[in-house]
């Protein structure tokens, strides 16, 4: 998959494309923005489709609510619409897939992301924990500092929903770049038996655990890449690093991830909703009962 997605490919209406792929990613987005137009032909330019985009328009301009303004008055009259366009945003906005980026990178950057899916009250992405996921999160293009989600590969009405692979994935790319840019991909084959580790994405390292000869206090590598005890991290890491823990059963088959900083982990998980949100921000040891029950174990990676 891109990194990045057009929210259609080109100029749609007069002087632009009127049939295709661009047509119809652009009707999706009308549908999903909720406005009740149903096209005859989802593929095809219809007279219909330009005065709703117009009425629109209107519509933004008079709540006084709508993004970019500004741009909003130019395009009033315009018998198009192009993707960079203020109407085009703003229809994806309506649609309520759109995820707002932080703008800035490391740990900052990844609190402030938290703060926008807890504030946000964004929740686990049913099904996902099965490998029925189908929703993907994009680089806006033509929009700094926003991503948006496709859900089953189109344009549909949200909300955004996340799950532990797409989570870590994303504030990864905020680490790095503030949004959803650098190495960020936005396909996340992670997980299960997947050689394909998010961490390798990044350049995050696999860590060994190690222990404490007694009469230097130095540490030892032991050359074991996985970890029984999840408190064990806390004794071999450096505090203010970041890591990214895999959750696995004894044969190593990943079941679940997440982000650890300073004792905390921060992740998506399917548990009941707190706040309204099904991210979790809590400390390790609230995080260790989930090695309860089968016995698992732990992959951690980090610079």
């Amino acid at each position: 998959m891109p990194q990045s997605k057009s929210l259609f490919n080109g100029k749609v209406g007069d002087g632009g494309q009127k049939s295709g792929r661009a047509v119809s990613d652009l009707h999706d987005l009308i549908t999903a923005a909720g406005i009740g137009y149903a096209p005859a032909q989802r593929d095809k330019w219809q007279p219909e489709t330009l005065s709703v985009i117009k009425a629109f328009r209107q519509a933004c301009i008079d709540s006084g609510n709508a993004k970019f303004l500004d741009k909003l008055h130019a395009e009033l009259n315009k018998n198009c619409i192009e993707p960079n366009d203020s109407t085009a945003f703003n229809l994806a906005y309506q649609a309520n897939i759109l995820i707002e980026m932080p703008c800035a990178c490391g740990i900052g950057g990844i609190i402030r992301l938290n703060d926008w899916f807890s504030k946000n009250q964004i929740l686990y992405q049913t099904g996902a924990d099965k490998s029925l996921g189908d929703r993907a999160t994009y680089k806006l293009s033509g929009f700094s500092g926003w991503a948006i989600q496709s859900i089953a590969r189109r344009w549909q009405s949200g909300p955004v929903k996340m799950d532990c692979t797409t989570y870590v994935n994303l504030a990864m790319g905020v680490y790095f770049s503030g949004e959803a840019a650098g190495k960020y991909d936005a396909s996340t084959p992670f997980g299960g038996t997947s050689q394909n580790k998010i961490a390798y994405r990044y350049d995050f390292k696999s860590l060994e655990r190690s222990s404490i000869d007694l009469q230097s206090g130095k540490k030892i590598p032991s050359e074991i890449t996985s970890f029984s005890d999840l408190m064990e991290i806390v004794n071999n890491f450096d505090q203010n690093g970041l890591y990214i823990v895999e959750c696995a059963k004894m044969d190593g088959f990943v079941t679940h991830m997440a982000l650890l900083h300073r004792g905390m982990i921060w992740e998506y998980n399917i548990m009941k909703p707190k706040n309204g949100t099904q991210f979790f921000n809590r400390p390790i040891e609230a995080f260790a009962p989930f090695s309860k029950g089968p016995k698992k174990k732990f992959f951690i990676y980090g610079l």
